[in-house]
């Protein structure tokens, strides 16, 4: 329960977090799948993007479902799940584009949760999943969470309960509420040492970089 960060920011992680990367090109284009298909009303386009931002992100959604039929076939019922269960009312409810991620923490942690227990599947808790098919949707307010994310974000930010950032709703304590808190904190402290707002894209790019260099050393 740290009150301060571990490790400072260094120039070299602030400096690599703004520059261009090599895989602007492929996340741009899972950016135009998702702004020319955002809805949840076909089965097809919701199984397009479930696919191609799983296979992409290491977070694919067949993944652990040895026994229940083929990936495809799964990946099927999955994004029939998200028609039947009107996936855009929770999409609909966050403020239009561009919004500012830490003035709507409890708007992003709730519609998480709401989105994760679509792709959950007895007792698979697919956080990361969750979180990287939203950032694609909204970039401007789902950082995307995973193993290296919330390791690296432990290393140079408070404990959640001393970055002054609350979240008010019953999802506070979820992995996601406490990873989006830290990133609210990190994201303030990236500007005030650059005086240049971060998109979520950099601030995980930096979070990248800092696992490459403090965890695995």
């Amino acid at each position: 329960m740290a009150k301060q960060p571990a490790h400072p920011l260094k120039n070299r992680w602030l400096e690599i977090a703004y520059l261009p990367s090599t895989w602007d090109v492929g996340n741009d284009w899972l950016y135009k799948l998702c702004e020319t298909y955002p809805k949840h009303t076909d089965v097809g386009e919701v199984a397009a993007k479930i696919w191609l931002i799983g296979r992409a992100y290491s977070a694919a959604a067949e993944r652990g479902t040895s026994g229940k039929g083929n990936g495809e076939t799964y990946i099927r019922k999955l994004a029939a799940s998200f028609v039947t269960r009107k996936a855009d009312q929770y999409l609909k409810a966050l403020p239009r584009k561009p919004a500012c991620f830490s003035n709507n923490l409890d708007r992003v942690v709730k519609a998480h949760t709401c989105i994760e227990s679509i792709f959950a599947d007895k007792g698979l808790r697919r956080v990361s999943l969750t979180s990287k098919y939203l950032h694609f949707h909204r970039p401007d307010l789902f950082p995307i969470y995973d193993s290296r994310a919330a390791a690296a974000i432990a290393q140079v930010t408070p404990d959640h309960r001393f970055t002054e950032y609350e979240l008010l709703s019953d999802h506070a304590s979820s992995r996601y509420g406490k990873f989006c808190t830290r990133c609210a904190w990190l994201a303030d402290e990236m500007k005030r040492q650059t005086n240049k707002t971060p998109t979520l894209r950099q601030l995980d790019s930096m979070l990248l970089e800092i696992h490459r260099d403090v965890i695995k050393g």
